[in-house]
């Protein structure tokens, strides 16, 4: 039975509190909240939870969160979306983003700038193209008017 987003991020995070405390969840977060992630079988340097915690916390955390065969050997890591935190300042950030799209800045900028998912910018974009605010010329984006 497959299991809700909701609930692999509690999972995801609790395994994080367990390894690294509240702060180590506040820093993930920060760092990628608004943005899917992937959990790999063992952690590596490259993998940026190991980079935030350490590499003995982000071991305990894959560890935690792989999923293993009948035999019990890993097969495979997750994916997980990890959410932005408080819902208050959101409405703003997307009007931000708003803004910026319809001043001709890529979706990337948006979100370095902005902080929200991705899904989110890019369906800010689409829909101001719906709306006819910014017109699509091939793969590129421009301002209308």
């Amino acid at each position: 039975m497959p299991v809700a987003k909701d609930t692999m991020s509690e999972l995801f995070f609790s395994a994080v509190r367990e390894a690294a405390g509240e702060e180590g969840v506040e820093r993930i977060i920060a760092a990628r909240g608004g943005r899917e992630i992937a959990i790999p079988i063992t952690a590596r340097p490259s993998w940026f939870v190991t980079r935030l915690l350490g590499e003995e916390a982000a071991s305990k955390i894959c560890k935690h969160l792989r999923v293993l065969d009948a035999d019990g050997r890993p097969i495979a890591g997750l994916r997980i979306y990890i959410a932005s935190g408080k819902m208050a300042p959101l409405r703003r950030l997307e009007l931000l983003a708003k803004i910026l799209l319809c001043e001709g800045r890529s979706c990337n900028e948006v979100l370095g700038l902005t902080g929200l998912c991705d899904r989110t910018v890019m369906r800010h974009r689409a829909n101001l193209i719906k709306e006819g605010a910014l017109r699509r010329q091939g793969n590129r984006i421009w301002k209308w008017g």
